[in-house]
């Protein structure tokens, strides 16, 4: 008689563990009114959502390196949705592909989050120099932008970020406006603004490009020997720092105190011309990190760390593409308490100043709800209304 209790009491318990387990794989996340895939808050360790992919799409025909992969999440089907576009560093390696850009983690959680993605390849500087890479990203947004119906992504929500290089090319998208001469000769009735740009580590003034590795590798980016005049115009012209206005997209700077590649000075100094244009400009600095966030000196702790990193760079984004993250500072779909006193802890701070001062270790972008780089009483103000 003990043997069968048993038997069905472990039969039961099975029965409830796999209620318990369709219910999980059942749960349906949502932003607002909008079905995304989940979860809540985005999770890399979750694993990239079910998707459609386009792979090795060509978006001009100057060269093979004119490529991109594109995906959406397959239950976003119907929806309109924010497109997000990674470029990826090292450009003067033939041999640095867009194929990791689908695959990073910050990818990841911008599927969960409903969002398409997009990584792009372009002519590196080895092959043609300064101005084709960046006359090939743009010409990348504005295919992706006369091709929106095709992809189901909205044109007017496109955010891009990248690392070195690829951190250069999104500032460059951000700074640089379509009357500036760099659109190309393909698709010119097309606009190639972005609503919003990540920058990790990326030059944003050539000319004060000062680490050893910089100086050799200024004439190779430029295609003009050091100290010309052609070099001196190629280098002021390749500059987003000289491009700076007020109407400037809002902009994450993330950069490691210890690079020796891009010194960290050229976010600072981007900073501080942001904050004097009036611009919505953050500048994080991760310190005891080198170019690519590697611990420096060995053994050392960076801080923030890849998780805070990955967590700025989708809140930043997420905050300027999809409405329905206002006031929901961890990202879980819903406004609650903590939200709430993750606001109160960050009131009176901001994402630089005129100095150039980075923000706090404890920055969230989701916490600047009425949108000017600073948590004030206007954000608080703003979050009552939104609880």
């Amino acid at each position: 008689m003990k043997k069968i209790i048993s038997i069905v009491l472990v039969f039961t318990l099975l029965i409830g563990f796999s209620i318990t387990q369709t219910k999980a794989e059942e749960k349906v996340w949502k932003l607002g009114d909008r079905i995304v895939p989940g979860p809540l808050p985005p999770s890399p360790q979750a694993g990239k959502p079910n998707v459609t992919e386009k792979l090795d799409v060509k978006y001009g025909n100057k060269s093979d390196r004119q490529i991109f992969d594109f995906a959406r999440p397959v239950i976003c089907e119907g929806q309109k949705i924010p497109l997000v576009v990674f470029f990826h560093g090292d450009g003067f390696s033939p041999d640095t592909t867009k194929d990791n850009g689908m695959k990073n983690a910050p990818s990841v959680m911008f599927l969960q989050l409903g969002f398409a993605i997009a990584s792009v390849d372009y002519r590196v500087v080895t092959e043609t120099p300064f101005p084709s890479l960046v006359n090939d990203s743009k010409l990348a947004i504005r295919y992706f932008r006369k091709n929106a119906d095709d992809f189901g992504i909205d044109p007017d929500k496109i955010a891009v970020w990248g690392s070195s290089m690829g951190g250069y090319l999104s500032c460059f998208l951000g700074f640089v406006n379509d009357n500036d001469g760099f659109e190309g000769d393909e698709l010119e009735d097309v606009s190639s603004s972005v609503s919003v740009v990540v920058d990790y580590f990326g030059v944003k003034a050539v000319g004060r490009m000062d680490t050893k590795l910089a100086k050799r590798n200024r004439p190779i980016f430029l295609g003009e020997e050091l100290g010309t005049e052609e070099f001196k115009k190629k280098a002021y012209d390749a500059s987003p720092y000289n491009y700076v206005d007020e109407n400037d997209p809002p902009t994450l700077m993330i950069h490691g105190d210890k690079d020796t590649r891009v010194n960290y000075q050229q976010s600072v100094i981007f900073a501080k011309k942001n904050f004097e244009a009036g611009n919505n400009i953050s500048l994080i600095r991760v310190n005891n990190a080198e170019h690519g966030f590697t611990p420096t000196p060995e053994g050392s702790e960076i801080n923030p760390g890849i998780e805070e990193i990955r967590f700025l760079t989708v809140a930043h984004i997420a905050r300027y593409v999809e409405p329905e993250v206002l006031g929901d500072l961890n990202l879980d779909g819903r406004i609650t308490i903590d939200d709430a006193i993750n606001l109160a802890m960050l009131f009176g701070s901001q994402g630089t100043d005129f100095e150039g001062n980075p923000a706090p270790d404890f920055w969230n972008p989701l916490a600047d709800i009425e949108p000017d780089g600073k948590i004030d009483i206007k954000d608080w103000n703003a979050f009552w209304e939104l609880f």
